[in-house]
């Protein structure tokens, strides 16, 4: 496969494993999680080298949040520590990690079938 790169590959699921991580450990300590998602988001985006994580990175901080208000008003769910609209300040980040690490899983795809 050409332009495979399993260190990168490997770095990005870390990186998601490490948002969940953050999450379930830490999600009591708001502004550490908000610190350390933040952190990971940036690591993502520059093991990604692409000018889209970044479009991406801003379409999905702003849309998932909404979603995730959306719900929250609608009572689909509720969060017991509430810092804005409904949900934790830390949840924005979650949403961008996801979201770029899907967009790495993608790619992925794209180019095994691609070959």
């Amino acid at each position: 496969m050409r332009n495979y790169k399993p260190t990168k590959n490997f770095l990005m699921s870390l990186s998601a494993i490490a948002t969940l991580c953050v999450v379930a450990f830490l999600r009591h300590n708001e502004i550490l999680s908000l610190i350390l998602l933040c952190c990971i988001s940036a690591f993502m985006i520059i093991l990604d080298g692409n000018k889209h994580a970044i479009v991406l990175f801003f379409v999905v901080f702003i849309f998932g949040p909404l979603a995730e208000a959306f719900a929250i008003h609608f009572g689909a769910w509720s969060y017991d520590m509430v810092s804005f609209l409904g949900f934790p300040l830390y949840l924005a980040f979650v949403w961008v990690n996801a979201g770029l690490f899907i967009r790495n899983l993608d790619l992925r795809i794209v180019r095994k079938y691609e070959n």
